[in-house]
């Protein structure tokens, strides 16, 4: 009879966790390419972002870095999209740097598309950041 109780009780526990949906369960495919979404200006406090949307012929967008005390104009670099997921609104990327050297990104956007969460992985060390989208400018 215990057993039957314990079994029962266990199986209620595990459909109640197989119910459970999160926010990473959700589809936001509805929502387009998350690539799309990037277009536009970005900020978190103390840089700035700018991307261009990706040309098709050349798969890559203009991307511009200004920092809190802005070089005249930024930094002006490219990115490429290597893969994005709607469903989630994941980007991972490339920034093509004009010094020749790049870099990898993942972005994720938010549902609402006001935020985003950038993670960058330098020399084994991943730094997070969080931004807000300021407008949709392309360019300072």
């Amino acid at each position: 009879m215990r057993w039957k109780i314990l079994w029962c009780a266990l199986f209620a526990i595990s459909l109640s966790a197989c119910s459970h949906r999160t926010d990473v369960d959700r589809d936001l495919s509805s929502l387009g390419l998350p690539s799309t979404q990037l277009v536009g200006h970005w900020g978190d406090g103390n840089d700035e972002l700018y991307f261009d949307a990706v040309d098709p012929t050349y798969k890559t967008g203009g991307y511009v870095l200004m920092h809190v005390h802005p070089v005249r104009g930024g930094f002006h670099h490219q990115y490429r999209v290597d893969a994005e997921d709607p469903g989630d609104q994941h980007i991972a990327a490339t920034l093509l740097f004009a010094d020749g050297s790049r870099r990898d990104e993942k972005y994720v956007i938010s549902e609402d598309g006001k935020s985003m969460t950038s993670t960058t992985t330098i020399t084994g060390i991943e730094t997070r950041s969080s931004w807000r989208r300021v407008d949709d400018k392309t360019r300072p």
